[in-house]
């Protein structure tokens, strides 16, 4: 008796799905469903990277060219300064813009051999460091992820223009695929199912 239920129970045979495969169908629709996520997730977030690191790198020349700006603002208004108080250097610009000489000064030439014994000892001004930007959250995120993840070419597959489209044809595809072949049944088909 017990053999023949099980024959009639077939899905063959017009009878109730077993449970196996009624477990199959949502295990098979969440395994295409995850699958279509994990094609379709990178492509949508590495040209949005990629966006952003292109961003931070016009951030941080806009940075320097700011930095160069206000240096350049605090040497003029430093000369600006000077040339309103101090007189030697106004008289070191009326002498070389307008080789303007005062009457008892007599102009020495060297020779170059007298030049280059005569070695000054000049300290060289120090340049101020460049202002560090803070790394932010994620990219420490991104390089403790990078470390995880195998060494690819992940702009080009996931942000450039021929590997891009086909990526996100094929996340529809199994997105498709696991509604139409592995869709949850609806409680009006089980009811279909069981009057029949």
């Amino acid at each position: 008796m017990s053999q023949e239920q099980a024959q009639a129970s077939g899905p063959g045979n017009g009878g109730t799905v077993s449970p196996a495969a009624s477990a199959a169908h949502p295990i098979m629709f969440w395994v295409l469903t995850g699958l279509a996520l994990l094609i379709f997730a990178p492509c949508v977030l590495v040209p949005l990277w990629v966006e952003k690191e292109q961003m931070r790198a016009h951030e941080r020349a806009l940075e320097a060219l700011v930095a160069d700006l206000e240096a350049q603002v605090a040497r003029d208004q430093a000369r600006a300064q000077a040339l309103m108080t101090d007189p030697q250097v106004n008289e070191r610009v009326i002498r070389r813009e307008l080789n303007v000489r005062p009457p008892g000064e007599r102009v020495i030439q060297w020779s170059p051999d007298e030049l280059a014994s005569v070695s000054p000892d000049l300290a060289v001004p120090t340049t101020q460091p460049a202002k560090v930007i803070p790394e932010e959250n994620s990219s420490r995120c991104v390089a403790v992820l990078a470390r995880w993840l195998p060494d690819w070419p992940y702009e080009d597959l996931f942000a450039r223009s021929p590997q891009r489209p086909l990526l996100l044809a094929m996340a529809g595809g199994l997105l498709l695929a696991a509604f139409l072949l592995y869709a949850p049944a609806s409680a009006s088909d089980g009811d279909a199912d069981s009057t029949a």
